[in-house]
């Protein structure tokens, strides 16, 4: 409010803004470096901090030059660069107290702090921004996969990265020559979405080790908390699957959950997703959006599990199954397919639309 208030004074002449613009532009261009030194514990985090504030003044100055005589209508131009600043202090702010609580009672005692200060400032923040800037208005947060499963099927079948050929592999491959000759043309799938966060020159081999490093571990309040605070839009935690896990999405003001135990691959010996919508539904299906992943293969699946209660479905493994059969139009094929039986489940019950379906089939 206060921005919008000074720009609409200066489009009408009452307030200047161009001369206390350049005049911190020109004060922020000599802030000096915080960090001690190299050595310094987050030295990195701080000259970031440093570059984006010269960079977003400059940028912020020039704005006011450029859009002075429309600045009414180019004001959320300006709000967004306050946004962006405020958001710096904030970061500058989460490192001094950190740094304080490293120098009061050491860098053991504050392990913690001093891994989500960086994630705050480095990725999370980086990840973050990537998803504003591109627009997407929810951010689904994972917390089904709190450890990497173990997966004997694997092992026994050889996967591995990079892929180990075999005569096998081989024999698979020669019967196969039109996947064949499209992976030659196109080259190996990569992890395009991590590109920007892993080292240069990492090959497949180091992949694994790479994930294992980075891998964030359990999800819980603490980090989620930065990132409810940071994204201004909805975020739908994903893995819920206990009341306790509900209460505390709703106390952290969580827009809406997925039930899900990742398709059954962490631990296969979990409950299954449509017992647990079953269990929590009537106690929250008021206070937050409630939607349910893992187990689900096609039109009747989406059917019990709306009927059950939930508001949404989500498939994975059919959309691999069809794009690796037919290539980009097997995803079409596959809604298609999902879609004719769906459509014919509610006709043979007489439901014209999905939001009735709990009328029409038992939940039980």
């Amino acid at each position: 409010l206060a921005v919008g208030m000074m720009l609409k004074k200066a489009m009408k002449g009452e307030l200047d803004l161009m001369t206390p613009a350049m005049a911190v532009q020109k004060e922020l261009m000599g802030i000096p470096d915080m960090s001690s030194g190299d050595d310094s514990l987050f030295y990195d985090q701080y000259k970031a901090i440093e570059n984006f504030k010269k960079a977003g003044l400059m940028v912020a100055g020039a704005a006011v030059q450029k859009y002075m005589d429309k600045i009414d209508r180019e004001q959320m131009l300006m709000m967004n660069m306050a946004d962006m600043l405020i958001e710096l202090y904030n970061a500058e702010s989460v490192l001094l107290r950190v740094d304080k609580l490293v120098q009061k009672d050491g860098e053991a005692a504050n392990a913690v702090a001093i891994d989500m200060a960086k994630i705050y400032v480095n990725n999370a923040a980086d990840i973050i921004n990537r998803a504003a800037v591109a627009g997407y208005p929810v951010l689904v947060l994972l917390s089904d996969v709190p450890s990497f499963g173990f997966r004997p099927r694997d092992i026994r079948n050889g996967l591995a990265m990079p892929p180990k050929m075999s005569i096998r592999n081989f024999y698979q491959i020669f019967k196969r020559p039109e996947w064949a000759m499209k992976t030659l043309i196109h080259g190996q799938p990569e992890f395009e979405t991590l590109k920007p966060y892993m080292p240069k020159g990492l090959n497949l081999s180091q992949l694994g080790k790479f994930m294992d490093e980075t891998f964030d571990g359990r999800l819980n309040e603490e980090k989620i908390k930065p990132i409810r605070e940071k994204w201004k839009g909805k975020i739908v935690l994903k893995g819920v699957a206990s009341e306790a896990d509900m209460d505390k999405a709703i106390r952290l003001g969580i827009d809406g959950v997925i039930i899900s135990n990742h398709g059954g691959r962490q631990l296969d010996a979990g409950q299954s997703t449509i017992h647990t919508l079953e269990k929590l539904k009537d106690k929250y299906q008021d206070k937050i959006t409630i939607m349910m992943d893992s187990g689900l293969r096609n039109g009747p699946d989406v059917a019990r599990t709306l009927a059950q209660g939930a508001s949404f479905s989500f498939l994975g493994r059919s959309f691999m199954y069809g794009v690796g059969a037919l290539g980009n139009q097997g995803a079409y094929h596959t809604i298609d397919l999902i879609k004719t039986e769906l459509t014919q489940v509610m006709e043979q019950v007489g439901c014209e639309k999905t939001i009735d379906l709990p009328k029409f089939i038992s939940s039980k």
